[in-house]
């Protein structure tokens, strides 16, 4: 059993509210993750990493 929360904006929510699937399982491969891994070079996040420093 997977748990899957799923709430606001990036969520694609239109009424906020705490939103969470209860997803059986029976095999290995019953769930397909919405998304597809792609690596990235570490290089690629130096301009990420700088707009993080700027929080601190």
């Amino acid at each position: 059993m997977n748990l899957w929360h799923a709430s606001g904006e990036t969520a694609w929510q239109s009424v906020f509210h705490f939103h969470l699937h209860v997803v059986p399982r029976f095999e290995p491969t019953d769930l397909t993750p919405p998304w597809t891994e792609v690596e990235h070079p570490v290089e690629s996040l130096a301009g990420l990493a700088d707009k993080i420093r700027v929080w601190r």
